[in-house]
């Protein structure tokens, strides 16, 4: 999940938050691998100008709950995250894909921070304070 300002999917999560309708999905506990979108342009960068080959896990070092990412939105935001939203809904809505959404995606960039790359949003909280505030 890239996280960044205007657009993404922090976009199309913002409205119900705003309105204190947010919530986790499901029972929250799927994992989630995110970037801050200029730690992925800054990630590019690093790999362009170390030459570097190969594949590489394109996330910040903290993969986080559902509910933990729900809960930092919440705060940021200054809203409750009291409304959760069931699973059933989202396979009602886009089936198959709904699995984007309710899968968890734990991945850890090991192989870029041995390289040396740091990263400048390594916390959610980091990054949804800047894009936000």
């Amino acid at each position: 999940i890239v996280l960044g300002k205007g657009g993404g999917a922090l976009s199309q999560m913002l409205p119900p938050f705003k309105l204190g309708l947010g919530g986790p999905i499901g029972n929250g506990k799927m994992m989630m691998s995110w970037i801050h979108l200029d730690d992925l342009v800054n990630l590019h960068q690093f790999v362009i100008e170390q030459s570097l080959e190969g594949v590489y896990n394109a996330c910040a070092p903290e993969p986080v709950s559902n509910q933990r990412f729900i809960k930092a939105l919440g705060k940021v935001l200054r809203r409750p995250t009291l409304f959760p939203l069931p699973t059933f809904v989202l396979k009602l809505i886009y089936a198959d894909a709904s699995s984007v959404l309710t899968d968890s995606k734990e991945v850890y960039p090991k192989v870029l921070e041995e390289k040396g790359f740091s990263f400048t949003y390594d916390t959610i909280d980091k990054a949804l304070e800047a894009i936000i505030s």
